[in-house]
C-alpha cells in the first residue's frame, strides 16, 4: 500500500525498477485528475492515472480480473495480455478503453462486481444524480 499524497513518485520508481503495481482503475476518485467517459452508457468519473503514470513509469498495462469462488472457496485470478498502444496519448481515449474492457468483464460475471463504491458518485456539471 502507497499512502495517496506520496503514491505518485513512488509509483512511477517503482514501475521504472520493473516491480509491479496494481491500481483500481474502476474507482470514482473525484473530478481531479479524471474524465468522464461512458460506463455502461453513463458518464463516470474516471481516473486517467492508468495512462499517466504507465507513460511515466515505461510501463506495460496488464488487466486482470478476480472472481470469487462457487462457496467463498477462494479466488480465481485471470491475468490478460498487455494493453497494445496504452498509454495512447490521450488520456481520455485511454480511460474509455479501460471502461470498456471493465464492461467487457463485468456482462460476463456481472455477480462478481462490487457495486458497494458508487462508480457514479461524481457527475458531470449539470447531471442529476443517479443514485
Amino acid at each position: 500500500m502507497i499512502e495517496r499524497a506520496t503514491s505518485a513518485k513512488k509509483i512511477v520508481g517503482l514501475l521504472r525498477s520493473g516491480k509491479p503495481v496494481m491500481l483500481a482503475a474502476d474507482m470514482d476518485q473525484g473530478v481531479d485528475n479524471s474524465v468522464f467517459v461512458p460506463f455502461f452508457g453513463i458518464p463516470a468519473c474516471t481516473l486517467t492515472a492508468v495512462s499517466r503514470l504507465a507513460r511515466l513509469g515505461r510501463a506495460r498495462v496488464v488487466p486482470f480480473v478476480t472472481e470469487v469462488l462457487q462457496n467463498y472457496q477462494g479466488y480465481k485470478l485471470t491475468i490478460f495480455e498487455p494493453l497494445a498502444d496504452f498509454p495512447s496519448g490521450n488520456d481520455e481515449v485511454d480511460a474509455r478503453r479501460m471502461n470498456a474492457f471493465l464492461e467487457e468483464q463485468v456482462a460476463k460475471f456481472p455477480e462478481q462486481y462490487y457495486r458497494v463504491h458508487r462508480r457514479f458518485k461524481h457527475r458531470p456539471p449539470g447531471m442529476a444524480s443517479v443514485y
